[in-house]
């Protein structure tokens, strides 16, 4: 401590688990004459010497060598120190019994002009100072990722409205659209197996399902096994509005209907029309006459937020033929952060606008937990946020950590408990694997929101859960209205529609530390129709460059592998996100180009 205290190093906490267990200890009872003999030792020098037993080289009866036992160490965070060369003995002593356990829990690591004192209580009351941060900003705005528990999303949307009195709050750290809030309110909120909502079992047995805006093997692969189940037990009919027939399709039977991404308007309109057209395909008016029968049931995607019009016109499609609907998040917090009212209401933002605010100048205060920048698909975002207080609430360094003014550590999921909603609307209760003593999201939020003068009412699971029964959301004050559908683009000369949808295993950071599972991932490749590899002179395995325009209005080119494949014309699929191939900031359905060779 003191070497710290004249140097300035940083303090790192280091705790091993397991070193008892190295060497047995030889018994000393107080009547016997080794106990008597530590006791003598001890009074003439102040400790006394254990009597050690380990084993030896060749055997494991006795020795001085520590047996073969796991010792399991533990590094926190460093802890910061400033330099002090002359310190007084009570800075050091209150240095000393500085608490790890509670830095690492608070994260609170002090700026330079707070570091007097080095007590445990000090980085208690940095919580109050940074406080003041949050409530002099002039806007505020709260994003939630999808990983959230329900308790922890119901806390940020208390804290949103009740505290810093803003309506700007989204979950949806991913592409979406105003249209998507509101058919979420809509046709998606309050349902459950209890109020009638689709589920597994009905999924199961159903006569048929029709699939727009996912792809179950990749996107909830439990949904995926009920579909093959249904599928080879059942011979429940699967078809699909998409541009290819993956091969999570081909595994449950399933019919292709073809749609060039921007054209699922279309295509549902057709289906909901009293005939089919004439210029459908089979699979078309097998899937039109199916959705009439007995068991039918839609199921769409978060993907089709990105297509105006389209979750309009399945929900219109499922009125007019009789057909069930339900929506399938891709993350296993989304919709458990609907029930709990994380959607913008009266004149709130969403997760878009909040960052288009933040550029502006027009946001002072922007409250992020678990989300990635990156997933928003604006590659500038980190930019955005310079001018604005940010408080991030995360248990690893991510790019929001790296541009917060404040940053909370809270427990990962492993350590706390909570509560979640599948697509189906069901509660599963996950409870804490390890005891670790850090906090979950809905702590913290609840102290942050007592050091703004304000109660939270979310200390423990229970009370969260209590408080969320009680003040259900129930959609009031978000936004409703029709969307027209988007004019089709007009393709020029080696320019195609590109369609992408993310993988199960791409290159998330739930795969951070472990390469031997990142290394399972498919390569990234380029799917083109046979037409289309024709007209470029293109074959099987051949490299191409795809060319696109970024949100935010650069330019990005990926280089990968093609493969032709029977599928729509003048579209190239890709996936979303995988090693070396970033397409996060380019929408689905955005004119790209596609060139020959491994050069733009």
């Amino acid at each position: 401590v003191k070497v710290a205290l004249s140097t300035g190093a940083s303090l790192v906490p280091v705790i091993s688990f397991g070193e008892n267990e190295l060497f047995y200890q030889l018994k000393n009872d107080r009547q016997s004459t080794l106990y008597k003999v530590q006791q003598k030792l001890k009074s003439l020098f102040g400790f006394t010497v254990p009597i050690l037993i380990g084993r030896g080289f060749s055997h494991f009866y006795y020795g001085w060598v520590p047996y073969c036992r796991p010792v399991n160490v533990v590094i926190g965070a460093p802890i910061p120190v400033q330099k002090t060369p002359n310190a007084t003995p009570e800075q050091v002593d209150a240095l000393r019994r500085t608490s790890a356990r509670r830095v690492l829990i608070l994260n609170l690591a002090p700026e330079p002009e707070e570091t007097g004192g080095y007590s445990p209580e000090r980085h208690l009351h940095v919580l109050a100072a940074h406080a003041d941060g949050l409530r002099a900003a002039q806007g505020h705005g709260v994003l939630v990722g999808g990983r959230v528990s329900m308790e922890d999303a119901y806390s940020y949307a208390k804290l949103a409205r009740e505290v810093l009195g803003t309506g700007s709050i989204d979950f949806r750290s991913r592409p979406h659209s105003a249209e998507e809030a509101a058919f979420l309110v809509e046709h998606v909120l309050g349902t459950s197996p209890e109020t009638g909502g689709v589920t597994y079992a009905d999924v199961e047995h159903a006569g048929s399902v029709l699939l727009v805006g996912v792809e179950p093997e990749e996107e909830s692969p439990i949904l995926f096994l009920r579909l093959r189940k249904a599928y080879r037990r059942n011979g429940t009919k699967v078809a699909a509005v998409a541009p290819l027939s993956t091969r999570g399709l081909r595994k449950v039977g399933g019919a292709l209907i073809p749609s060039a991404p921007g054209t699922e308007v279309e295509v549902l309109e057709a289906l909901r029309a009293d005939a089919p057209a004439e210029t459908g395909g089979e699979a078309y008016r097998a899937a039109h006459e199916a959705l009439r029968a007995e068991g039918a049931i839609i199921l769409v995607g978060e993907r089709l937020a990105t297509v105006p019009g389209a979750l309009t016109a399945a929900a219109g499609l499922a009125r007019t033929t009789g057909a069930r609907l339900a929506w399938v998040p891709r993350r296993a917090g989304e919709r458990g952060a609907l029930e709990a009212g994380c959607l913008p209401t009266g004149s709130g933002l969403s997760a878009d606008g909040m960052l288009d605010a933040a550029r502006a100048g027009q946001l002072g205060a922007l409250v992020v937990g678990g989300v990635e920048l990156a997933d928003l698909g604006r590659r500038r975002a980190a930019e955005d946020l310079a001018g604005t207080f940010v408080v991030s609430l995360e248990h690893r360094a991510s790019d929001v950590t790296a541009v917060a003014d404040v940053v909370l550590p809270v427990a990962p999921h492993a350590e706390r408990s909570g509560t979640f909603l599948d697509w189906e609307g069901r509660r599963r209760e996950v409870q804490a694997a390890l005891e670790t003593g850090a906090l979950a999201d809905h702590v913290v939020l609840d102290r942050l929101a007592g050091h703004l003068g304000e109660f939270l009412g979310t200390r423990s699971v229970q009370e969260a859960n209590r408080a969320l029964t009680e003040d259900a959301f129930d959609g009031t004050g978000v936004a409703r209205g029709t969307v027209a559908a988007a004019d089709v683009p007009q393709l020029g000369e080696g320019q195609f529609v590109l369609a992408t949808w993310r993988q199960l295993l791409d290159g998330g950071r739930l795969q951070d530390g472990d390469p031997f599972l990142a290394g399972t991932a498919p390569a990234p490749r380029a799917w083109i129709s046979p037409a289309s590899a024709e007209d470029l002179g293109i074959v099987d395995g051949d490299q191409v460059t795809v060319t696109a325009r970024t949100r935010d209005g650069g330019t990005v080119a990926v280089v990968a592998p093609v493969t032709v494949e029977e599928m729509v014309d003048r579209v190239v699929w890709l996936p979303t996100n995988q090693a070396g191939l970033d397409l996060r900031d380019v929408p689905a359905g955005s004119v790209v180009t596609l060139t020959r060779g491994g050069q733009a």
